[in-house]
């Protein structure tokens, strides 16, 4: 120690990586001593660090920090005198710590407390999630405790748990050269899709034009290939999964292209080994007491019907039933299934010797030659219709050889709206053929692909369903059955207006007793908020 006394060393203090505190001072006894205001740091883990005076770092100590800076969540008014099947309206005030009014996101969840008993101190929450069991490696077998009526034990508790899992690791020499580490993946903004254009020989095709069309969103795009061939449509705002379909065209109108889709390249997703679980207990006599009723009133019911229900004669309706056009649950028509001029579905030419025999007559606007080849009626000097099976381009005399009973449908494509999509690789119609699932055409080897287009299903935002909510209106909501709901209600994005506030409604269930309301979002500014209310239900 001799050595060292009288040199300079440093503390910093940081929290998520903001610095927050730092001090200067030198070695001139054995203890030093400091005094920090908690106030100047957020709530959550601090980091401590002690520096020498050639700037190494000798020693780390975190401690967790609770201050008063959360989100202010109330209730305008809390329910009184409710009863079963009620309509509830509460009204929601958000403040900050400075009790101005703040904008955020918020989710409500309203839970029948005496059906589903919670863990209060073992649930995960808004303000234990991001503050103190995603900062912290292993598992906390009870983390809302440290945050639920802290008092001296709590903190105290939550300063060993800082003492025995909290412990990290950090290069100090690789930030002091203010070397950053390398992000290998961002985070997305929104969805994108990307690819590459080719000639059939495999040479990239730079400056390529190319279209993306989404017939079920009305939506065009273009782009053009760089000098390597590839190409990138971002800001793609597409829900559920979606067909789309790219059409490429080189700068010399030369149609044979090939486009490939890269597939997207997501993060690896690490197990942690422990799930959080919500243990759902029912109260066996409340369970009882529900079941027992609803097969009462069934019981009532039927026997209602017996004694007061007037039995009708039997009564026979005729009429001419308009035939109902075939359905397609999946077809190779980039347009989309049942997106043609005239649809004609596998079972209608089950057990024909030659296909070709078959559809002579029956398809409208279109003849056969003696080649096999059709034609469009308009006139012998168009070219001939291409022949699609299962998305390949196939020499139409394979119509032919088709095995009938293996046909799913057939789309004939005449109109220049089904066309369009098809370019010049069918500028005299089409005859979009489906196969059956499993069956593999023993033509397919010698076709050839179909250049310049592709049919791509993509996987877009999920569309979120919206959670039922019953509506009891009327006296004839009475004769329903029973409502045994144990989630009376949730919503996972209230907004607040300027002033704070949101609104929201609901129906109670036709169960008795207390009821449980939490309430947690973040602001505008990233400050948390949470906060959970009781009524009872008379």
């Amino acid at each position: 120690m001799a050595q060292q006394k009288d040199s300079t060393f440093y503390i910093i203090a940081q929290n998520s990586g903001k610095v927050y505190y730092t001090s200067e001072a030198k070695l001139d006894g054995l203890v030093y001593a400091a005094k920090v205001e908690k106030g100047r740091f957020p709530s959550g883990i601090t980091q401590f660090t002690l520096f020498s005076q050639h700037g190494e770092p000798l020693a780390e100590r975190i401690v967790f920090i609770q201050n008063n800076d959360t989100l202010k969540v109330n209730l305008a008014a809390l329910p009184s005198n409710q009863t079963t099947r009620q309509a509830v309206k509460l009204n929601i005030v958000t403040k900050d710590n400075n009790n101005n009014s703040v904008t955020g996101s918020f989710s409500v969840a309203v839970v029948n407390d005496s059906l589903v008993k919670t863990d209060e101190q073992a649930e995960s929450t808004i303000t234990n999630n991001f503050l103190l069991t995603s900062e912290v490696k292993g598992y906390i077998e009870q983390p809302n405790y440290y945050f639920n009526n802290t008092n001296d034990n709590t903190r105290e508790d939550l300063d060993i748990l800082m003492l025995t899992q909290g412990y990290r690791r950090f290069d100090w020499k690789q930030m002091q050269k203010n070397s950053v580490p390398t992000i290998t993946y961002l985070p997305e903004k929104s969805l994108e899709l990307s690819g590459t254009i080719k000639t059939p020989s495999g040479k990239p095709i730079p400056n390529g034009k190319l279209n993306l069309i989404v017939t079920k969103d009305n939506l065009l795009r273009d782009t053009t290939t760089d000098a390597e061939g590839n190409f990138k449509f971002t800001n793609l705002y597409l829900t559920d999964t979606t067909s789309l379909v790219l059409k490429a065209r080189k700068a010399n109108n030369d149609d044979h292209a090939i486009i490939s889709i890269k597939p997207m390249d997501y993060p690896p997703i690490t197990p942690q080994g422990i799930e959080d679980t919500i243990a759902v207990q029912l109260q066996p006599q409340a369970l009882a007491a529900m079941q027992k009723k609803y097969t009462d009133y069934q019981q009532n019911q039927k026997q209602d019907y017996l004694k007061n229900g007037i039995q009708l004669k039997q009564v026979t309706i005729r009429g001419n039933r308009p035939p109902k056009p075939p359905e397609l649950i999946h077809s190779d028509n980039l347009n989309g299934p049942g997106h043609a001029d005239q649809i004609i579905m596998g079972d209608k030419v089950e057990g024909c010797v030659n296909l070709v025999d078959c559809l002579n007559g029956k398809l409208e606007g279109v003849r056969f030659s003696s080649d096999g080849r059709s034609h469009i009626l308009r006139g012998v000097s168009h070219p001939p219709m291409v022949l699609i099976v299962d998305g390949i381009i196939m020499d139409s005399n394979h119509l032919s050889e088709l095995n009938a009973n293996d046909v799913y449908s057939i789309e004939i494509l005449r109109s220049g709206a089904y066309l369009a999509i098809y370019g010049s690789n069918a500028s005299g119609g089409a005859i979009v053929i489906t196969m059956k699932r499993g069956y593999e055409d023993p033509q397919r080897v010698s076709s050839k692909p179909l250049y310049g287009l592709l049919a791509y299903q993509f996987n877009g935002y999920y569309k979120a369903k919206t959670f039922y909510t019953p509506k009891y209106t009327g006296p004839k909501t009475d004769a329903q059955q029973p409502d045994l709901r144990t989630t009376i209600y949730w919503n996972p994005n209230i907004i607040t207006d300027k002033d704070g506030k949101a609104s929201f409604e609901f129906f109670n269930n036709d169960t008795k007793g207390t009821y449980r309301v939490v309430v947690e979002g973040i602001d505008d500014n990233g400050n948390l908020g949470r906060q959970v209310f009781k009524y009872k239900v008379e």
